[in-house]
């Protein structure tokens, strides 16, 4: 474990610390988010794993990932369900 002195208080404090815990001071910045995320809703006419990836191929085209796929029971039908579909991709 290395050390190193907190630049606010002077204390020995890990590197691996993310704040001093002598003072709080925080010592590692957070990092942000690195994806987007969004949630849309799509309805489907069969209930084959070919009708929900097709109707998907737009998004994932465009370097959308697909997070989960669930269906909602209270929108859908037997013939036509309605899934609420959470992609993400890297921030650009």
């Amino acid at each position: 474990m290395a050390l190193m002195k907190c630049p606010e208080c002077g204390k020995e404090v890990s590197t691996a610390a993310t704040s001093c815990p002598h003072c709080g001071y925080p010592l590692k910045k957070e990092k942000s988010a690195q994806y987007e995320t969004m949630t849309i809703k799509v309805r489907c006419w069969g209930r084959s794993p070919d009708a929900l990836n097709n109707k998907l191929r737009e998004y994932t085209s465009k370097g959308w990932e697909v997070v989960s796929a669930i269906e909602d029971h209270w929108q859908g039908g037997i013939l036509s369900p309605v899934y609420k579909v959470v992609l993400k991709r890297q921030k650009r």
